[in-house]
């Protein structure tokens, strides 16, 4: 399959929006942080320190860290959950079977490593 991952999508969705430059320093740093140790091991001062920014730089985006949190998620919910799904499926129609046994092997199979493509993303949505 030629679908990008979650760290991919999440990148390439801050960069087309308008943000001031902390703003997308921050999104991207909370969104490795969070990933890597998730929420509450993840600190504002490790975030800006990954940032390069000030810890006041992310509350004058964010309230509190739980709304950095949660517009960390909201293009995954919003945007790239379905179109990751929209490419999946595009993707998997174009492809032919010889049955429907070799079809479950190939959507399992895919999925499999989609999934461990993207384990990343599962602290962040798991915490």
């Amino acid at each position: 399959m030629t679908e990008k991952n979650f760290t991919n999508y999440f990148a390439d969705w801050i960069s087309a929006q308008a943000f001031p430059p902390g703003k997308q320093k921050a999104l991207l740093a909370a969104s490795e942080l969070f990933s890597q140790q998730g929420y509450d091991a993840t600190s504002t001062a490790q975030i800006a320190k990954k940032a390069g920014i000030s810890e006041a730089t992310i509350f004058k985006y964010f309230k509190t860290k739980r709304a950095l949190l949660m517009t960390v998620l909201s293009p995954m919910s919003d945007g790239l959950i379905p179109s990751i799904q929209t490419d999946f499926w595009n993707d998997f129609k174009q492809q032919k079977f010889n049955s429907a046994t070799d079809l479950l092997h190939a959507l399992v199979t895919d999925r499999v490593q989609y999934f461990q493509q993207n384990i990343v993303i599962a602290p962040i949505l798991m915490d």
